[in-house]
């Protein structure tokens, strides 16, 4: 008796390709969202961070400055700004006991801003208050808006201007960032920024501007 044989025609030459093509479009579809995920992951990271930076410096220098020549009890504090370069900024705050000598820096070299801070006189400490930041300026106004020196300054414009941590391939930056002031020039009294029409060079960095005013209260 000759015994029946199942299934040993197996797979055509054929079936297999075909089966092959199927699989790699759907590892190609599954490999595709993974890299756009992932790459939106990057980004939206990346953008958190500079944010969380801006949020950060901003606060400190805009809880600070709004106290500048604030003396209760007289300790002699400056009730006067010093403002000596666009990108450079001094005052004092006292309070019952202390005085405060502060000095907001902004180094284009390696695109940080600092600041230092002296106690009673003593020596002065220094910190870093943002990294990464391409663009930054003072400008100094008075109540009405104009630009302002002395005794007439009540209003501080920040203009401030943070790259991601690192550059995205797939991004080209094309905005053209204008400071407070209006004048894309302006970067140039006080950065390495040199061509901010054209963001050239680090053209592939994502990049946050803030511009916020703060009004003195002991001005």
């Amino acid at each position: 008796m000759k015994k029946a044989r199942l299934g040993d025609n197996g797979f055509t030459l054929i079936e297999i390709m075909v089966s092959m093509v199927i699989s790699s479009l759907v590892i190609a579809g599954i490999y595709g969202v993974y890299t756009i995920q992932q790459r939106s992951y990057t980004v939206q990271e990346q953008v958190s961070e500079m944010q969380q930076r801006i949020r950060g410096a901003v606060d400190y220098m805009a809880r600070n400055i709004r106290m500048a020549g604030y003396d209760p009890n007289g300790l002699g504090c400056d009730s006067d700004l010093t403002t000596t370069a666009p990108s450079t900024l001094e005052f004092d705050i006292c309070d019952e006991t202390d005085k405060r000598e502060f000095t907001i820096a902004y180094d284009k070299t390696e695109g940080d801003i600092n600041v230092t801070t002296v106690l009673n006189g003593g020596t002065g400490s220094t910190m870093p208050l943002a990294e990464g930041v391409d663009a930054f300026l003072f400008r100094y106004l008075d109540s009405q808006g104009n630009v302002a020196t002395g005794n007439n300054i009540t209003v501080v414009e920040i203009s401030m201007l943070v790259r991601s941590s690192a550059p995205d391939f797939k991004h080209t930056d094309t905005m053209t960032y204008v400071p407070g002031s209006g004048d894309p020039a302006d970067w140039k009294k006080a950065t390495n920024f040199d061509n901010p029409s054209t963001n050239s060079p680090n053209k592939n960095f994502h990049r946050r501007l803030l511009i916020t005013s703060i009004a003195m209260r002991n001005m």
